[in-house]
């Protein structure tokens, strides 16, 4: 790689190339020192998206949740939106995680990806795909995070976009806080 770089200092010191545009020299150092790493450095530089349990049958979710007097959130997502990743990785994943251990679920996690074809089963137990889910229940951008109950209505507004990330944590943590004290039955207040 030294002799590559020796070579385009002393072929930029000549004046074999005083004649072209500055913008040329600037491409021409590119694809002489850029290029051969590029391939390696995307790829390292991109980590892998990661995923939530998909939504295969809500109905059975709900049921469940109603059970366990706690919300079904969905997260409505893109493949490949920035910031669907970072509420996922940052604030969903970690919720996920904790819920497989030993500490009380807060929600039955869910992801429908809008664009997606891949076949579910909604609250009312016909089957659709998650575009078809995503389309009824108007969500026409990415993210939103949603709340049911023990059937489609919401329990509370959903959380939509990225909103401030150094407060998403409290944002997330109010909207089940509120989805759960509608879940709670009246009699078991004390």
């Amino acid at each position: 790689m030294k002799a590559v770089n020796t070579m385009a200092i002393n072929l930029l010191r000549s004046n074999a190339f005083s004649k072209l545009p500055r913008a040329f020299f600037s491409i021409l150092i590119f694809a002489i020192l850029g290029l051969p790493g590029l391939p390696f450095f995307s790829a390292s530089a991109q980590a892998a998206e990661t995923t939530l349990n998909k939504a295969l049958d809500l109905a059975s979710d709900a049921r469940e949740a109603a059970r366990l007097h706690i919300p079904v959130l969905v997260l409505y997502s893109l493949p490949g939106c920035p910031y669907c990743e970072s509420i996922r990785r940052s604030h969903l994943m970690p919720m996920q995680a904790a819920s497989e251990k030993n500490t009380p679920r807060r929600a039955i996690i869910r992801q429908v990806d809008l664009k997606s074809s891949l076949s579910m089963i909604d609250f009312a137990g016909q089957r659709v795909s998650h575009g078809q889910f995503a389309q009824a229940q108007n969500i026409k951008f990415a993210p939103v995070v949603a709340f049911y109950g023990k059937d489609e209505t919401p329990l509370t507004d959903p959380l939509m976009g990225a909103m401030l990330p150094d407060f998403y944590s409290q944002y997330l943590d109010d909207a089940l806080a509120t989805a759960t004290l509608k879940l709670i039955p009246p009699n078991s207040a004390k």
